[in-house]
């Protein structure tokens, strides 16, 4: 298994042997690199070309695979924000009723006002050690005031805002609007977006110096995303970039840096207001 997202396997082996032996030999050595669910499947795929190989001296098998990554293995306590992005979701191949079906839950959510929608939502809370979740269906019922306040929830550890980590994610997600400004003729329909920062107060500090331990943000599912043709006839249809994905991010954005100067207007205040002074 590689980290660049693929399996291969090439092996010359005797069919009185099993590349399950050669994964069992070397499982100590793999298992703390390997997700166990991808070790499980990489077992299963190669005792089924096993099986195929019935009792031949030898063969070559050469397959490609592709490999998951779990995105929040590297943080202690991770804090997950998934986000619904575009005010489009449907694909050019959905059926009549599953187009129906989409447009209905963009025109019933934020999805059509902000361009974006709370699909899942996990905030680690300082207080309690506990994890506070917020599921999709309650993000398809939120307003605009609803989506801003579970934006500042996502931010909320129980004890305080986590300001430090705004910043270094309007940065991230600044760049990921550039990006995608220069992509044209992409779509991203029914792509989401995933936003993690580390819960833990010890490994926030740890992380201070390096914002790639601070937080991650991943495009993903990909499904229905496409490039269109650059021919006149269809290439036409989808023009420039994904205006809808763009319009979404800029709207988190904007409600990010809100929160960021109430929060710093709220603390300038309380350090500046005089105390009265107890007189006899």
């Amino acid at each position: 298994c590689f980290k660049d997202g693929h399996v291969e396997s090439s092996i010359i082996f005797p069919s009185s042997t099993g590349l399950l032996d050669v994964i069992n030999y070397e499982q100590s050595k793999t298992v703390a690199k390997i997700n166990p669910w991808c070790l499980k499947m990489c077992k299963q795929q190669e005792e089924k070309m096993h099986q195929m190989m019935g009792n031949n001296v030898e063969h070559t098998v050469s397959e490609t695979f592709m490999l998951l990554e779990n995105i929040t293995a590297r943080f202690k306590y991770p804090c997950v924000l998934d986000l619904k992005m575009g005010k489009r979701q449907y694909g050019d191949v959905d059926s009549d009723k599953k187009k129906l079906s989409k447009i209905q839950k963009c025109e019933l959510s934020t999805s059509s006002t902000l361009g974006t929608r709370v699909c899942g939502m996990q905030v680690y809370q300082a207080n309690s050690g506990r994890y506070m979740f917020f599921d999709k269906y309650a993000g398809r019922s939120l307003t605009i005031d609803g989506f801003k306040q579970t934006l500042r929830q996502y931010l909320d550890n129980g004890v305080q805002i986590r300001t430090d980590v705004i910043q270094p994610i309007l940065e991230r997600l600044h760049t990921l609007y550039t990006v995608i400004c220069t992509l044209s003729r992409y779509r991203f329909y029914s792509g989401s977006l995933l936003i993690i920062y580390e819960g833990s107060q010890q490994q926030q500090e740890q992380s201070m110096s390096d914002e790639s331990r601070l937080i991650d943000i991943r495009m993903i599912d990909f499904a229905h995303s496409l490039r269109a043709p650059t021919s006149s006839d269809v290439g036409s249809l989808h023009t420039g970039p994904d205006n809808g994905y763009l319009f979404g991010l800029n709207k988190i954005m904007e409600f990010l840096k809100d929160i960021l100067i109430e929060k710093s207007t709220t603390t300038t205040t309380v350090a500046t207001t005089p105390t009265m002074e107890k007189r006899e």
